[in-house]
Formats: structure tokens, sequence, C-alpha cells
């Protein structure tokens, strides 16, 4: 498996502010994408770490940063939702690490993909948010990190292989590129059936926009 060096994060870092620029520039010259090309990106793949079956009426994709204070808030969000909903609703998280304001991020977001190739994507996203403040202002977030992986249960040599492989770096690649096609600005941002919301205020007016979709 190949591994990147300390310079191959930095590598990392250079081609995600590329795919960011890459954004801002289609953005800025006005050449939205179409609601066509919205469906397309908003399609559930096998890379995808979801909750709830593809196959549910209504399909919600958050574009997140694990380091956003605001992301953490609202991600206790899809527990209640797969309880009120059960198997209507389909819930996707993508990463989009704000790497401008948020040096972390991307050693989070490579953190719970390596979790994931253990099928514990969710437990380290869990943790990674509820412990947020206690490794967002750090310069060491590495051995915090570790700690968390043998908190979960994982396997610590898989773990420190699969954080530095090329296959973590370029699933967050490619969740960044569909949220740059897809317009995402700003964490979190919400996706409702292929359709770009404005971020509801609380759970319970979040709760009534899925019951209007699954009343459809």
């Amino acid at each position: 498996m190949k591994k990147f060096s300390v310079e191959g994060y930095f590598v990392i870092g250079l081609a995600l502010c590329f795919f960011l620029i890459v954004g801002f520039i289609l953005l800025s010259s006005g050449k939205s994408a179409s609601q066509e090309s919205l469906l397309s990106i908003s399609e559930i793949t096998e890379q995808d770490h979801l909750k709830g079956s593809k196959e549910a009426a209504v399909s919600i994709i958050e574009y997140s940063d694990l380091q956003c204070p605001a992301c953490a808030y609202y991600s206790g969000f899809s527990k209640q939702l797969e309880k009120d909903f059960g198997d209507s609703v389909v819930f996707v998280y993508r990463h989009f690490p704000l790497i401008t304001i948020h040096l972390n991020s991307i050693s989070a977001a490579m953190s719970a993909e390596a979790a994931g190739k253990q099928g514990k994507f969710w437990e380290m996203h869990d943790l990674l948010f509820a412990s947020q403040q206690s490794w967002s202002k750090s310069d060491k977030v590495e051995p915090i990190f570790e700690g968390y992986a043998l908190e979960i249960g994982l396997d610590i040599n898989k773990y420190r292989d699969d954080v530095k492989s090329v296959e973590v770096a370029s699933k967050i690649q490619g969740d960044m590129l569909k949220g740059n096609l897809a317009g995402v600005k700003a964490t979190p941002t919400f996706m409702i059936n292929g359709k770009k919301i404005t971020n509801p205020k609380n759970y319970e007016a979040f709760k009534a926009l899925i019951s209007q979709e699954v009343s459809r």
C-alpha cells in the first residue's frame, strides 16, 4: 500500500486547494450546475458513507467539515432522523474540509476514512464531533486521533497504514470535487433529493422539511 510522507500531506493539501479554486472559478463565472448535474452528483455510490437504504424515498446528503462547529451542531440530526423516519430516509456524509480556516480538518477527515476501512466510520465521525473542542486547536492531532482509534477498537497498525494511504486521500478529494460541482460554499451544506437547501435553524425545522418530502 502506498503511503504519504509529511511532504505528501502537503501535496494533498495543495490538491484539495486546487479543487476549491476550480469550484470558485466555476461559480464566479456564472456556470452553475444544472438540475440534471445535481441529480448525478446526488447519486449514492458504494464509496459513500450512509445510514439507511439507498432505496429510501428521501436522500439527505451532507457536505461537512469535522472541525466545523456548525457541523458539530447538526451532527446529531442523522440519528434523530433515523429514529423518526426509519427506512424512509437515507443519510449520506461527504467530506468538505475548509482547509484554509480549519487546519486540522484534513487530518480529521483522513482519520474518519481510515476508521471506515475497518467498518467504523460513524463511530469515529461521532467521536470526532463530540470531542471537537479537544483537538480542534491542537498542533499535534495525530496522537489524539490514534487514541480515538484505540478507543473505538480499531487495529492500530492497520489504522496507521490506512490514514496515510492514497485510497483515503482520493476519497476525500472525490467528495470535495462533488461538493464543488454542486456549488457548496460553506459547511454544513445539505441536499435533499438532489436539491440544495437553506439550513434549518433546529431539528424540528429540519424534521418538517423531511416530512414534506416523505409525504410527496
